[in-house]
């Protein structure tokens, strides 16, 4: 009797997507998947507090902000995505945004493709609407080849500004 085990070592998570047999091998794309599915592997930063996120970021959060939500997650195999909701004044927010990388002013009315992936995390996060901004600008940069950043801000109330940070890290 010859038996076979193979073993897969890696630094990534992996998800394993289990489907009826059939003889020829599917998957399903990731748009058909339930929730439990695109979210397997919750937290594969671990970020799970305010100081695990400053580090991430590698800048501090300001002190002033309020309504902060977070969250790490897996988009595919090889992407780690962080996304950031958070509000606060129009002086914090640019001096944050620029301390972060966005050095140059954001674009009026420029909604950033938080969602090339196909997958909307507004279905699984329900504090991440920024489609529900109606004065908005925003941006994207890049720091290196396999992390890239987008922001929205959400400037309808002009007294506080809600700020979507993405992170992806490829």
């Amino acid at each position: 009797m010859v038996a076979s085990c193979f073993v897969i070592v890696t630094t990534t998570p992996i998800r394993f997507l289990l489907t009826p047999w059939t003889p020829e091998p599917t998957l399903s794309p990731l748009e058909t998947q339930t929730p439990f599915i695109l979210l397997t592997v919750v937290g594969p930063l671990g970020i799970d507090t305010r100081a695990d996120l400053e580090r991430y970021l590698r800048t501090s959060l300001p002190a002033d902000i309020s309504d902060l939500e977070f969250a790490d997650y897996n988009i595919a195999i090889q992407e780690a995505a962080i996304s950031v909701r958070f509000k606060s004044n129009k002086s914090t927010v640019e001096l944050f945004l620029e301390e972060i990388g966005f050095s140059n002013s954001l674009e009026e009315y420029y909604y950033p493709s938080f969602h090339q992936t196909g997958i909307f995390i507004s279905n699984y996060f329900d504090w991440w609407k920024p489609e529900e901004a109606k004065i908005y600008s925003g941006g994207q940069i890049s720091k290196g080849s396999q992390e890239f950043w987008m922001v929205l801000v959400d400037k309808t109330n002009p007294e506080s500004y809600i700020v979507y940070l993405m992170m992806l890290l490829l």
